[in-house]
């Protein structure tokens, strides 16, 4: 039997029974339903997962804050991390030596912070750590006496006003509302500090009583607050590493103290992908340094992940396994049906192999039925969850646009998941077809045509 007939044949049986077909098939629909809106909530919880890891930082980034035995960090480590297999970059932050005391000021002394967060970074590569330039240029190369930097968004908020009394000399950047929770409003700072030149003062660390060193710097550019990349991007300033080498030796000279060996405060690994991050973070602590990195949050937020999706998963399985039972049972009243049917195609010479082929065909196609009825089912149930998920949060973007952005949704259909759902109904079909297809062909020809 050619399978265009076979598929005929099976196709006109079914239509016979249609209420019988009907209905079983709904089940494997439910059945199929429940597996896809299950996984693909696993799946949406997923990518709302990575995407809020991604937006706590690099997730291919590794930080390297120290030697595991206690040694410091020396300029020209980080190069040792590119021969690691799979790094793709390798950057360095340096900043004052600890027993430097350092301060800034600005409008003649008014306005003074007596600690503040700094980075020296190499100034031919920076955008390569990710600073974003909300106003201004990121351009550090010194042009003349003062000092380049780059502020932080915050950097005015640490700054007190010495004209006024201690306990007002502050601005609290926070507007908070009448339920003691923080608004979107901020309080304006004493000044700019991005409009005017900042005094930078270094203390003597042998003679704390003795003049500052002091330095003029010249802010270039605004930065966006954002701690993955430091806090200095936040209430800080960053400036070129050449420079501060600079100030270091010149302020050691008017101290007349020995010139403090340069170290490296950090180092910032960055693999070539996710997957590699492991292996990359393993190598460098090999290497004898302490580090840190979104990995071990993000495995263990998989694990979670992979864990719900199995469990919910294996909740909409138990759907199709009934249904597979009711394709089965079906599948049997159809072959007592059809024992004269059957014993007349054997009489005719018709092989066994055939008359199971038909039955297969048959629990086959409802399962394909169903499954094809799961699919559109379920992407319909899909969308309403997410536009639930759309509504419950004002938002500027369209539904259209909500529906098509990674991490954003709720529900998540991936393709193969589409494939496997439709394969994998086909086969509870045809495995639930086994047992009718096999009593099929064990009936005897002779008795079959006897039967009324």
């Amino acid at each position: 039997m050619k399978i265009h007939d076979l598929f005929a044949m099976a196709v006109s049986n079914l239509k016979q029974r249609k209420s019988r077909t009907l209905l079983t098939s709904i089940g494997v629909m439910i059945g199929c339903t429940s597996i896809v809106v299950m996984v693909s909530i696993g799946f949406g919880l997923s990518e709302s997962m990575t995407t809020m890891l991604e937006g706590m930082g690099d997730l291919r980034t590794i930080q390297i804050y120290g030697k595991t035995d206690g040694k410091q960090m020396k300029p020209g480590d980080e190069k040792n991390f590119l021969m690691v297999p799979n790094v793709s970059s390798s950057l360095s932050k340096t900043a004052f030596p600890n027993e430097w005391m350092t301060g800034v000021s600005a409008s003649n002394d008014r306005y003074k912070t007596d600690w503040s967060m700094m980075a020296a970074v190499d100034a031919s590569k920076i955008k390569e750590y990710g600073y974003e330039i909300t106003d201004g240029s990121d351009s550090l190369i010194s042009t003349n006496s003062t000092i380049p930097i780059l502020v932080g968004e915050n950097f005015a908020y640490n700054f007190r006003d010495t004209m006024r009394p201690l306990e007002s000399g502050y601005v609290d950047r926070w507007v908070f509302d009448e339920n003691g929770m923080p608004s979107e409003e901020k309080t304006e700072p004493f000044f700019d500090p991005f409009k005017q030149d900042l005094k930078l003062s270094i203390q003597n660390p042998e003679d704390l009583n003795a003049s500052p060193y002091t330095v003029t710097l010249h802010p270039v550019g605004l930065m966006k607050e954002d701690y993955n990349i430091g806090q200095e991007s936040s209430d800080g300033f960053v400036m070129s590493d050449t420079d501060l080498k600079k100030i270091i030796k010149e302020a050691s000279e008017k101290f007349g103290i020995k010139k403090p060996d340069e170290t490296v405060s950090q180092i910032r690994v960055k693999a070539q992908d996710i997957e590699a991050v492991e292996d990359v973070e393993n190598a460098i602590k090999q290497q004898g340094y302490m580090t840190s990195s979104m990995r071990s949050i993000r495995d263990s937020m998989e694990d979670q992940s992979r864990m719900t999706q199995m469990i919910l998963g294996g909740i909409g399985a138990i759907s199709l396994i009934v249904a597979a039972i009711g394709i089965t049972n079906t599948m049997i009243m159809s072959v007592s049906e059809r024992t004269r049917e059957i014993g007349i195609m054997k009489a005719l010479g018709c092989k066994t192999g055939d008359i199971k082929k038909m039955f297969l065909s048959e629990a086959g196609m409802i399962g394909v039925i169903g499954g094809i009825s799961g699919l559109i089912l379920s992407y319909l149930i899909s969308i309403g969850i997410n536009y639930i998920t759309y509504s419950m949060t004002p938002r500027e973007e369209s539904f259209f646009t909500f529906l098509f952005t990674p991490g954003n949704r709720a529900s998540v259909i991936p393709l193969w998941l589409v494939v496997f759902a439709l394969i994998f109904s086909a086969m509870v079909g045809v495995i639930s077809g086994l047992i009718p297809a096999n009593r099929s062909v064990k009936i005897s020809a002779l008795e079959a045509i006897r039967r009324e």
